[in-house]
């Protein structure tokens, strides 16, 4: 196969695995997963960062603190703006470009 061929097989193969993984979303999803992470993102944003180990019971490394801390906040600047988004896609969204990486 040549390289031209393969990143044009790129290209159609990662925005089509995208779609899937966006419309495949709701299904399969751990509820009590999404929900921890939600939790976890709403009092990143009210408590420092420093107060976050002793207000939740967490075992993640701070490194994804601050990824919920962002989609939290995005999730609250989105419905500020009359921006409606299911709050699952959103706390799947880093897993989901994980996977395309």
């Amino acid at each position: 196969m040549k390289i031209d061929s393969l990143k044009a097989l790129l290209l159609i193969a990662f925005p089509l695995a995208l779609i899937l993984r966006i419309f495949l979303t709701p299904y399969g999803t751990f509820g009590v997963d999404v929900a921890t992470f939600q939790n976890w993102s709403e009092v990143l944003i009210r408590y420092p960062f420093s107060q976050f180990y002793e207000i939740s019971k967490s075992d993640y490394l701070p490194g994804y603190n601050f990824i919920l801390w962002f989609l939290g906040k995005l999730l609250y600047w989105l419905a500020n703006h009359s921006i409606i988004i299911d709050p699952k896609l959103l706390y799947k969204s880093p897993a989901i470009f994980a996977d395309l990486g």
